[in-house]
């Protein structure tokens, strides 16, 4: 009997590629093993509600339940500003406006720069000085206000003056800052006479 022997190496070929496809086949499985569960990891994260840190002003945390509200937050802030705004001796007058210019809205800040220059340059060199003693804070979150009332002693030339300071401040909320843990910015004072 005689064999025949094919000159022609096609089932070896066949062999070595069906090797090398078991080997795809390998990795695309491990490969799609690790894909599913990373995916759903990912939709499970994405639908999870975020994390919210409460901080007040001197960055410590505090509990949820324990975080000022919005209205309380606003009092603080216009306290604050009202006490850099509108407190202030010969020697830090300059410093106590710049200060202040923290909490204005970036649409505004413009306008409160000029009215500061104008402060400024009407109080050099007839010493003057400011203290504003708050009586009452009132904050409407809803409309954006803020209502003060307060006691105001000016000082000119050694001439003492009392005046009732009535000013309603409109802003809005922002990104809180180091130097406004509130995130409240004016964007309009208006004074009463």
């Amino acid at each position: 009997m005689t064999t025949l022997k094919l000159k022609t190496s096609f089932p070896v070929v066949w062999g070595d590629l069906a090797f090398q496809n078991q080997w795809l086949r390998k990795i695309t499985m491990l490969s799609l093993a690790l894909a599913v569960p990373s995916v759903c990891l990912s939709l499970m994260l994405m639908a999870k509600k975020p994390h919210i840190i409460v901080m007040d002003t001197q960055a410590k945390i505090v509990r949820q339940e324990n975080a000022a509200s919005p209205e309380a937050e606003a009092v603080m802030a216009a306290k604050r500003y009202l006490e850099l705004r509108y407190t202030w001796q010969p020697t830090n007058q300059a410093a106590q406006l710049s200060l202040a210019k923290n909490f204005i809205a970036s649409q505004s800040i413009k306008a409160f720069e000029k009215t500061a220059a104008d402060l400024v340059a009407f109080s050099k060199g007839k010493n003057v000085a400011q203290r504003v003693y708050p009586l009452s804070v009132n904050a409407d979150t809803k409309d954006g206000r803020i209502q003060i009332v307060a006691d105001r002693f000016t000082e000119i030339q050694a001439l003492k003056a009392a005046t009732a300071l009535k000013v309603t401040l409109v802003y809005q909320t922002g990104t809180r800052t180091l130097d406004n843990p509130w995130g409240v910015y004016v964007v309009r004072e208006e004074e009463a006479q």
